[in-house]
């Protein structure tokens, strides 16, 4: 008889136990995905105690064919395992890097595996998991000021794997202006002087009412005046 883990991931080893009758020591003889191969089984199945650890490449089938005892005698012997080996999974991360204070945006990951997904990340330096489904998902993030979100692992429906991609998402505060100035004066060509001032980031649009229209403005610098 023949026994093992018949699924593992790829880089892992599986035991590969053998009930042997009869007088040990024993040879065994058996096929590894065809091809032939010889061990040494003692009275327990194991060889000198140590189980008989293999660690295949890819999916691989183990055949018995015979075995010959301490009195060389030879009996055939039937059965077989099946070693599948799951690849490991892999998963990337993307998203926008700019957004406006108060706005969200999606962290994007890309998946190879068997859904479902679980991923650890950090962001801003505090663990965080979650669960995705398609091998193409999206988590929405609403940062309140600059954060990094960074992979670190992920684990599909056989197998874990570390994982590496960063994304930065600058957040901008958002824009602000400050009208003041006026003064009364007369119907005769006179003027009053008018200033804006904006905070943020140049070039602005800023758009102001005289009391009957809205105007829109382009404002190259922080600051502008009328007249």
């Amino acid at each position: 008889q023949i026994t093992g883990t018949t699924s593992i991931c790829a880089g892992q080893s599986s035991i590969i136990g053998f009930t042997p009758t009869g007088t040990a020591p024993f040879n065994l003889n058996y096929l590894v995905g065809g091809s032939p191969a010889n061990v040494t089984l003692d009275a327990t199945g194991t060889i000198g105690g140590t189980p008989l650890s293999v660690t295949p490449s890819n999916t691989t089938t183990y055949t018995l064919v015979d075995v010959t005892d301490a009195n060389s005698c030879t009996a055939s012997v039937n059965g077989s395992i099946t070693i599948t080996i799951n690849p490991l999974p892999t998963a990337t991360i993307s998203g926008s890097t700019s957004i406006c204070d108060g706005q969200s945006t999606d962290l994007e990951f890309n998946f190879t595996g068997t859904g479902p997904y679980s991923i650890n990340y950090d962001a801003n330096n505090t663990n965080t998991s979650a669960v995705l489904n398609n091998n193409v998902d999206a988590i929405a993030v609403s940062p309140s000021s600059t954060a990094t979100y960074t992979l670190i692992d992920v684990s599909d429906a056989y197998c874990s794997n570390t994982a590496m991609g960063i994304v930065i998402v600058t957040v901008h505060p958002l824009p602000s202006a400050s009208i003041s100035g006026g003064d009364v004066i007369c119907a005769d060509g006179s003027t009053a002087q008018i200033d804006i001032i904006a905070n943020g980031s140049a070039p602005f649009n800023v758009i102001y009412s005289d009391g009957l229209n809205n105007i829109p403005l382009a404002i190259n610098g922080n600051y502008w005046s009328d007249p």
